[in-house]
């Protein structure tokens, strides 16, 4: 794709596609007791929704990268925000958990399909845009999971509510893609085969796929269990803990989508710092400093996810659909483990217990990290 318009206005409409999913993370982050109380579910049952809907992104985008690699990303990207939007509407409309997990899993295609495609649409556009547009379009991602806890709250929305006009945006941005131009897929003779085969034996991919699956269960367990953690400390707080966590993300990504850096040592340093705030956040603090440390938690948390995709979409370039896939896939397990792990912990022994065990898990991440082999130039 040489035109440099057309590229733009691509990146645009990722950047897009992913505000309209961050405004789906921010809004269920936030309704999702409600969610479980109308459903008449406990912690233990808000856990498994959440997982639920991770389910579909251990597999789905795998298949879907590598067809994506032979067709375009255009057709598949396309078809799938279509698909997410249908799964929103689904979810709202839900009035047994099972009407909700149907739809669930449909907004767990939906999404994980659209954002691996889009980090791999930025592998595509070539080595300017890999690192840089991944964390720029994960920094739109986080503006649209601050706004949308704010305005639930300012607005007083209901969970219901918050569905459909989450389902407005996938309406809105499904135009959009088909009007964009997107890079032609490689030839065929070009493209190397077992593309799967030759990641799942490498040993830095296998680095990179544990780390983002660690990843994710410290994101989600944040995400999902950080109200709670908070509110049985304090009866009322004045701004979203999950807004505050969102803004600190969004101002990380915007900062690292600005400059170069390397991976490794921010990997390192990312995951360190996670585990610290951690063992902070169990401890009795100020309200003040509770809401800090949130914060705080979302602007270390801000570089990893973007950094683990662009890093395994470097090293496999030819395999860029293939690898931003088996790395969504990553990121299902991550998502389909932790949260129920999470509410079981919880519901069996506290949240502060639950909180602990994300802290280890955050070590683990530093230390895989630490064992990533050193990037081959020749890939």
């Amino acid at each position: 794709m040489q035109n440099r318009s057309d590229r733009l206005r691509l990146v645009a409409a990722c950047c897009g596609l992913m505000f309209a999913y961050g405004c789906f993370l921010g809004a269920s982050q936030t309704v999702i007791e409600s969610v479980a109380g109308d459903l008449g579910l406990d912690i233990a049952g808000m856990g498994a929704l959440v997982s639920l809907q991770f389910l579909p992104a251990a597999f789905v985008p795998v298949w879907m990268g590598a067809l994506a690699d032979r067709v375009g990303r255009k057709p598949v990207i396309s078809a799938f925000c279509a698909l997410f939007g249908v799964g929103l509407l689904l979810c709202g409309s839900a009035r047994t958990p099972l009407a909700y997990a149907i739809g669930a899993i449909l907004v767990g295609s939906g999404y994980s399909v659209c954002e691996s495609g889009c980090c791999a649409v930025m592998s595509d556009l070539g080595p300017d845009w890999e690192t840089r547009g991944i964390n720029l379009s994960q920094a739109i991602l986080c503006l649209g999971a601050v706004l949308s806890p704010a305005l639930i709250s300012a607005f007083g929305i209901r969970w219901r509510a918050a569905f459909y006009l989450c389902a407005g945006g996938y309406a809105v941005m499904l135009p959009i893609l088909l009007l964009c131009r997107f890079p032609a897929p490689l030839p065929a003779a070009t493209r190397e085969r077992g593309g799967a085969r030759r990641l799942l034996t490498s040993g830095a991919f296998l680095c990179l796929f544990a780390g983002i699956l660690l990843y994710v269960g410290l994101e989600t367990g944040f995400g999902y269990f950080i109200e709670s953690l908070i509110s049985g400390r304090f009866a009322e707080t004045p701004v979203s803990c999950v807004s505050l966590y969102w803004l600190g993300m969004t101002l990380s990504r915007f900062v690292f989508s600005s400059i170069r850096y390397p991976a490794k040592p921010v990997l390192i340093a990312g995951f360190g710092l996670i585990a610290a705030l951690f063992a902070a956040l169990i401890l009795p603090a100020p309200l003040a400093l509770a809401l800090a440390l949130c914060f705080a938690t979302g602007f270390a948390y801000g570089p990893i996810w973007s950094t683990l995709v662009a890093e395994a979409n470097a090293r496999f370039p030819e395999h860029a659909g293939t690898a931003s896939g088996l790395m969504s896939a990553g990121c299902g397990a991550g998502g389909i483990l932790f949260p129920a792990l999470i509410g079981l912990v919880a519901r069996r022994f506290s949240l502060i217990s639950a909180f602990a065990l994300l802290g280890g898990v955050a070590l683990a991440g530093a230390a895989l990290c630490a064992a990533l082999p050193k990037r081959q130039r020749t890939n």
